[in-house]
């Protein structure tokens, strides 16, 4: 067996279309069309060569990735912030948030929100 054999190869056994590999080894995880179930791998050699299949998902790709929050124009984090530090960001982001909001009481009047001004 090679032991790097690691994801989804053509079952080895010729009973399913295909069953996890980790590590080498057969695991009981198998798959026929869409449809995965558990199947203990048999206690027998390979009756045929294990092929690695096409997941058709590209993890690796993930330069073109956004942030959810990039979109809505929050600030840049910056990790040498005490806040950004501790919540990864969203100190800046809860800040700009807050500065940014319309505040008014639900009879219309304005909320006095000098206190909301002062960053995190």
């Amino acid at each position: 067996m090679d032991d790097a054999l690691e994801g989804w190869y053509t079952d080895p056994y010729g009973v399913h279309e295909a069953r996890w590999m980790s590590v080498g080894r057969p695991t009981d995880l198998v798959r026929d069309g869409e449809t995965e179930a558990r199947d203990p791998a048999p206690d027998e050699p390979f009756k045929i060569t294990p092929l690695p299949i096409e997941t058709g998902s590209d993890f690796t790709a993930a330069a073109d990735l956004r942030r959810a929050d990039e979109a809505a124009g929050y600030p840049e984090q910056d990790a040498e912030r005490p806040e950004d530090a501790a919540w990864g960001g969203a100190g800046e982001n809860m800040a700009y948030k807050v500065q940014n909001t319309n505040s008014l009481a639900q009879d219309g009047s304005s909320l006095d929100t000098t206190a909301n001004d002062k960053r995190l």
